[in-house]
């Protein structure tokens, strides 16, 4: 019998216990990590790598996206759908015309997004009330 990998574990660990806010942190963690790995495989002129990353990248933000509540969010909540919207389209561009510098805005845009929601989350803030 084959031992687990030990950062599966945790990773899995993590999420399970984890409370819906601090999943949307994950995510964005996770998102980011992608975009990432990503642009690095798309210097190096890896194809399936790059394709993989940013196929991964997108699957969480779609669901971020997806995970608004529009009716309870209102304005901030279709604001946000704008800029996760905004921000899959730069993926799609990077990847179409191999060019990482969408990329990176989309990383800047997206690391601004996770610290507010990181500053939310911290003792003495209020609780975001829409995920996402």
């Amino acid at each position: 019998m084959v031992a687990a990998d030990p950062t599966a574990v945790y990773r899995k660990n993590q999420v399970t216990t984890a409370s819906p806010e601090r999943i949307v942190l994950l995510l964005y963690d996770g998102a980011l990590r992608s975009l990432r790995r990503g642009g690095g495989a798309m210097r190096r002129g890896d194809i399936q790598e790059t394709g993989n990353n940013l196929c991964h990248a997108q699957e969480i933000i779609a669901a971020l996206l997806g995970a608004l509540d529009r009716e309870a969010g209102g304005s901030l909540a279709e604001n946000m759908a704008a800029l996760y919207n905004y921000i899959l389209r730069l993926v799609a561009r990077a990847n179409v015309e191999k060019d990482p510098s969408p990329l990176e805005e989309a990383i800047v845009l997206l690391g601004e997004i996770r610290e507010g929601w990181q500053g939310a989350l911290l003792p003495g803030h209020a609780t975001p009330s829409t995920a996402g």
